[in-house]
Formats: structure tokens, sequence, C-alpha cells
């Protein structure tokens, strides 16, 4: 059952991925009712996110970067809310922490070493929680 539950989650976010390439970037709030790509920029001109939206709602996974260019977190997204798994990155490209999600809750949390994230359950989808929750995988 885990592993059917891994497959479904690498289909979606593979699909995703595979979707936030071929769409355009957002120009307007109204594109992102027909699909589009928020991005955001440093001042050296590298991307600094990209999220992927769809009827008006973050949806595939969102990519946030260091300003090296190298990659710094995937959040997946399903209809607005946060579900398949959260993945931080520290610069030098190594795992961080990744946390589980379905449907907006969190179902579970491992720093990069393997070991369980304690007391993770009951949080909400909070941004700045997420980045709390990564802290505490620190090196």
């Amino acid at each position: 059952m885990k592993k059917i539950l891994l497959y479904a989650v690498g289909c979606v976010a593979l699909c995703a991925c595979i979707q936030a390439q071929t769409l355009q970037e957002c120009k307007s709030e109204r594109d992102k009712i027909s699909g589009c790509v928020e991005k955001g920029y440093y001042e050296n001109g590298n991307v600094s996110y990209e999220a992927p939206y769809e009827n008006g709602k973050q949806h595939g996974v969102a990519k946030e970067y260091y300003e090296n260019g190298k990659l710094a977190s995937e959040i997946p997204y399903e209809n607005g809310k946060l579900h398949g798994v959260v993945k931080q990155y520290y610069e030098n490209g190594s795992l961080q922490a990744q946390v589980t999600y379905e449907n907006g809750n969190i179902v579970s949390g491992v720093c990069g070493d393997g070991k369980e994230i304690p007391n993770i359950h009951g949080l909400e989808e909070q941004k700045d929680i997420i980045h709390k929750i990564f802290e505490s995988c620190r090196e």
C-alpha cells in the first residue's frame, strides 16, 4: 500500500513538473484562472520562485531557489492545498528535510539524515511553520 501511495505521489509530482514547464508566466490574476506559472526574481535576474496556478489556485509543484540558482525547496499543491512531499534542500544540494502532506494536513516529517521530525502532527499549512519545521533539521 505504501509503495502504491509513493508511486501515485511521484506520478502527480512528475505530471505537475511537466505542466509547470509548459505553462506561460502569469501576467495577471486572470491568468491564474486559465493556468500559468507565477515567478519571482532576485536582483541578479535569477528566479527566486516558481508557483504554478490553475483555476485561480496553486496547483502543481512550486519551487524556491537560492540566489545562486540552486533548488532550495519543492512544494506540491493540489487545488490550493499542500499535498504530497515538501522537500527542503541545503545550498549544497543535499536534502535537509521532507514533510508529507495530504489535503493540507501534515502526515509525517523526516530530516535528511532519516530522523523523524518530533511534534509535527497537527501543525497548520502555514509557510512560516514549514520553514520552522525545516530549521529543526539543520546540520
